[in-house]
């Protein structure tokens, strides 16, 4: 029997690790573990880095959940064991690539093109397909948003998400900002910037299926923030201009707007449409963060136009972490002799 360590990065007690469309969701990861696995000859045992560390030479193989600095060091030696991981590495594979010379599988979430790496497949995030929206009700909002506002750690458009947001009021829409991290100094900022509008509300509270029906639209604003202002001089392997206007990592919102089939409205690009997203289940503007004026003004015809679409089966099958773990133990258990 193949026995496999799965090492998540984020340990079970932080506060998002099970919040919706999280990769560290513990029971569920054991629970679509379970399922793809199947009838395969793969044991397995979710453990964190620190236990592993200490006890790694009694497993076969194992996969990495997101790339701890440790566990970075850890890869780039020959342990005797098949590695995989399933992360989000863009940097290290633009700057540093070899430290993945010693990996199976690279399960990788960012969307840049690294078809030269033949041992990488692109695996963005999903959702929790055990996760649903209760019976819907008649929305008391015209625009929900689900997410934090600051994007401080950019180059340009630091509050963009504001101030779209604000464009919106001024167009009188009732907009609800459901935000778990609301009380955050940066975050209550923002908010109280806008809560001198009548028509805003904000729900403190992490995000789940019901909340993206809570507004007739749910609005996703996918335009990056880059981890650390250090982070900012980094070579990501784009274009600033490009860095900071394009989807080149499919963030968890899209997919929590996909697995509780709201009525979505996000940016139109590629890696949006690669996960199923049409003009058939989605509402699309083109704009980005150089033209909120446009953007906002794109939105305002998308709410006006009163057009409920919905995500069909097979986009919803098709985003699921079960999908995703499937793929993960196919690919794994090819190698397993």
């Amino acid at each position: 029997m193949y026995k496999l360590a799965v090492i998540p990065k984020i340990h079970h007690t932080v506060e998002y690790s099970s919040a919706y469309a999280s990769q560290h969701d513990l029971a569920h990861v054991k629970k679509c573990i379970v399922r793809a696995i199947g009838d395969k000859k793969i044991s397995f045992e979710i453990i964190y880095e620190n236990d592993f560390f200490s006890k790694y030479e009694f497993y076969n193989g194992a996969i990495f959940i997101g790339l701890s600095d440790i566990a970075q060091n850890f890869i780039q030696e020959d342990r005797g064991l098949d590695m995989f991981c399933w992360a989000f590495n863009q940097v290290e594979l633009i700057n540093k690539p070899n430290i993945f010379n010693n990996m199976k599988f690279i399960f990788e979430q960012s969307a840049l093109d690294f078809s030269s790496r033949k041992n990488l497949c692109y695996l963005p995030l999903a959702f929790q397909s055990d996760r649903t929206a209760p019976e819907k009700k008649e929305p008391e909002y015209d625009i929900v948003i689900n997410a934090t506002l600051d994007r401080s750690r950019r180059a340009t458009a630091k509050t963009h998400r504001r101030d779209l947001l604000e464009r919106l009021l001024k167009k009188g829409f009732k907009i609800l900002n459901v935000n778990g991290r609301a009380e955050f100094d940066v975050e209550k900022n923002l908010i109280d910037y806008l809560q001198k509008y009548d028509n805003f509300s904000v729900l403190r509270e992490w995000g789940d299926p019901r909340h993206y029906h809570l507004g007739r639209f749910a609005l996703n604003v996918p335009f990056h923030e880059l981890g650390s202002l250090d982070s900012l001089n980094a070579d990501w392997g784009l274009p600033n201009i490009e860095l900071e206007n394009t989807n080149w990592l499919v963030h968890w919102d899209i997919f929590r707007c996909i697995g509780a089939r709201s009525n979505m409205i996000t940016f139109d690009c590629k890696e949006s449409r690669d996960l199923g997203l049409s003009e058939n289940n989605c509402h699309f503007y083109k704009s980005d963060t150089r033209n909120l004026n446009k953007m906002a003004d794109e939105i305002e015809a998308i709410v006006k136009s009163e057009q409920i679409k919905t995500i069909d089966q097979e986009t919803w099958n098709n985003n699921t972490y079960q999908t995703r773990w499937n793929f993960i133990f196919d690919k794994i258990s090819s190698i397993v002799a």
